[in-house]
């Protein structure tokens, strides 16, 4: 089969989610592809930034800007999980598709890369005859043989109640997902395409499914003839500037994200807490909210956007939300963690944290009391470290090995 040089990359504005798959992209760029993304307003800087052609959305959701009233997948103002998972995978799946297939049209593509989440666009790449991969920023969110479900943040089940638990809770979240059939099939028949049993079965017509994570770093379980791990993807975002601290290490890092969840009062307990330690620590708003709309302290130095490469060589500690991004390498910089997730895949990452003896793991309405003794624990006990450093070397071993992506 010969190489494909033209590449369409289709993606959403997921905050975290768009770095990593940029920064496959800018693989392809460096080795003579060309890369166009079919994405939304909100993107285009990072987009153009990275160096490849940008297409808006006419027909799918098109945010023009970050700020929460643009957001078309809110899953901060208490409404259900699976509800927004359920509208992101299929209720525009129609709008996705026909995107696709009309530029296709216009536009000469060699091969689709879809994020893990578009399945509308998967089916828009079969319509129009394209071979497509599917990427996934992250460890995927799809069951499979060992994993617990994602969101709920449970670890593998070790004994037969765990073990049993797990198949049953993983049938519950295929099956409250395959009402998607009601929307994908329709769609599929309308474009000349055979229906699926299951809409997950989408990814089985994808030539290769790859995990921009890590192996080692997930739990023990068995991936699909198609699926296989392409590594993390740990470019810092264009929009965080390089950084120069002019403090000592080591000091905490603190970051929340880089969409908004609703974690201003979060950062502010954090920051309070942080107040009554003998250690400096940096704050990072991910691009989010104005460092002027907290309460600061003289060892508290608050940053709207920084480049985390640049902090976490002098960091002893970072605390942050369970996003794979600042997750991942904070985990690379072999230091330990504070997970405080607030939706989303971080449930699960924090599980993972847990599960590899990195970190510990709070919640949003832990009181700043045990949120004080949890930071001095693992400031203080070596234990978090070693096994930080050790998935460290676990995982740059990985990344030596050079894996193609299509």
């Amino acid at each position: 089969m010969p190489s494909a040089d033209q590449y369409l990359f289709v993606m959403w504005d997921g905050g975290g989610v768009v770095p990593p798959i940029l920064a496959v992209a800018r693989k392809l760029l460096d080795s003579g592809k060309t890369v166009s993304i079919l994405g939304e307003q909100s993107m285009r800087a990072e987009v153009e930034a990275a160096g490849c052609s940008f297409h808006a959305y006419r027909y799918a959701p098109n945010r023009p800007d970050r700020l929460p009233e643009s957001d078309p997948f809110p899953d901060w103002n208490g409404g259900s999980p699976f509800a927004v998972l359920k509208k992101l995978m299929y209720a525009h799946a129609g709008a996705y598709a026909r995107d696709v297939i009309e530029l296709c049209r216009e536009k000469h593509f060699d091969k689709i890369v879809v994020d893990g989440f578009i399945l509308g666009g998967m089916v828009g790449a079969e319509a129009a005859k394209k071979p497509f991969l599917v990427v996934w920023p992250a460890i995927d969110p799809i069951p499979h043989p060992g994993r617990p479900p994602d969101g709920l943040g449970l670890l593998p089940g070790k004994t037969l109640f765990g073990k049993t638990r797990n198949r049953a809770l993983n049938w519950l979240f295929k099956r409250m997902l395959r009402s998607g059939q009601k929307i994908l099939n329709p769609l599929r028949e309308k474009y000349d395409l055979p229906p699926l049993q299951h809409p997950f079965e989408e990814y089985e017509q994808a030539e290769k499914v790859l995990l921009l994570s890590s192996a080692a770093f997930d739990y023990p379980t068995r991936l699909p003839a198609n699926t296989q791990f392409l590594h993390p993807q740990l470019k810092d975002p264009t929009w965080a500037p390089q950084t120069q601290i002019d403090i000592q290490g080591p000091y905490v890092l603190v970051s929340l994200g880089s969409t908004f969840q609703d974690q201003h009062a979060l950062y502010q307990k954090i920051i309070d807490v942080l107040s009554q330690l003998p250690v400096p620590a940096i704050v990072t708003l991910g691009n989010v909210f104005e460092p002027a709309s907290f309460q600061g302290y003289p060892n508290i130095q608050i940053y709207k956007a920084a480049a985390h490469l640049d902090i976490l060589p002098e960091c002893g500690l970072v605390i942050h939300h369970g996003g794979h991004g600042v997750m991942m390498k904070s985990i690379l910089a072999g230091l330990p963690q504070l997970v405080i997730p607030i939706g989303r895949d971080q449930f699960g990452n924090a599980a993972r944290v847990i599960y590899h003896g990195i970190g510990l793991r709070a919640g949003k309405k832990t009181s700043p009391a045990k949120l004080l003794k949890m930071i001095k624990t693992l400031l203080s006990q070596e234990q978090f470290s070693r096994a930080a450093q050790a998935m460290s070397q676990k995982i740059k071993a990985e990344m030596q090995e050079e894996i193609p992506i299509d």
